[in-house]
């Protein structure tokens, strides 16, 4: 393909990335009629009921989209515009992404997969104590495990190094994807340590911005991504094109 036919394709998935991240959110919430506290505990999805197991389902199969699999050319093409800054460096980090990608749809696709048979073996009533006892477990094991302890450190890695050497020339989408970066690694810092206040504060932005970061970075890539940002003392985002 052409660059600028690969730029399209960034723009495309990345702005839908972000959208579709968003509608997930809705439909996780849907699926336990808008109860914020049961949102923030997904082990107790097991007694939903199987109707709202597939609503669960389908916000699992959208978060594997949404979150990960449409930035995979969003993080090739950020590597290669990059790279000429820091070679070196952004090897580091393009893998740090594309490792956070894979993990953490990895992650969506297993609770798509287990968490609706286990709700509707569930509902039958057969053997509750062991399959509550197996919810909990996959459950933890992604969560716990593969999403806010390992793919947020990559994460981190990912926005925090790209968002360095962005800074340098568009200021405000580069301040942004480092203050994402730091919002994962709080939220992984929050896990490791015990701390659900930490990773709870850094979890969240990451779910709203995340989203927003995404679809800014497809809006920059419609336009060539050769647009410079800067801040005015009146608080307003200016656009240099050409820069």
């Amino acid at each position: 393909m052409k660059q600028w036919q690969f730029k399209h394709v960034v723009a495309i998935t990345a702005i839908a990335s972000g959208i579709v991240a968003l509608a997930m959110m809705v439909v996780g919430m849907a699926a336990v009629k808008f109860d914020f506290a049961a949102f923030e505990d997904p082990s107790a999805y097991v007694s939903i009921g199987s109707e709202a197991g597939r609503l669960v389902s389908l916000s699992m199969v959208m978060d594997m989209f949404g979150y990960y699999l449409l930035l995979l050319p969003t993080a090739i093409f950020l590597g290669d515009y990059l790279k000429p800054r820091n070679p070196q460096w952004m090897q580091l980090f393009t893998f740090s992404g594309l490792a956070y990608i894979i993990i953490g749809a990895a992650g969506a696709a297993t609770l798509a997969a287990t968490w609706p048979f286990l709700i509707n073996l569930y509902e039958q009533g057969q053997q509750r104590e062991t399959i509550d006892l197996i919810f909990k477990t996959v459950t933890t094991v992604v969560y716990g495990g593969l999403w806010n302890t390992l793919e947020m450190n990559l994460a981190g890695v990912w926005w925090l190094g790209i968002g360095l050497l962005l800074v340098r020339e568009q200021r405000v989408l580069g301040s942004a994807t480092i203050v994402l970066g730091i919002a994962a690694f709080l939220d992984a810092a929050g896990n490791i340590l015990g701390m659900p206040a930490l990773a709870s504060s850094g979890l969240t932005f990451y779910l709203f911005f995340g989203p927003v970061w995404a679809i800014w970075i497809g809006i920059l890539a419609a336009r060539g991504f050769n647009v410079r940002w800067k801040l005015s003392f009146g608080g307003q985002v200016t656009a240099i094109p050409g820069v």
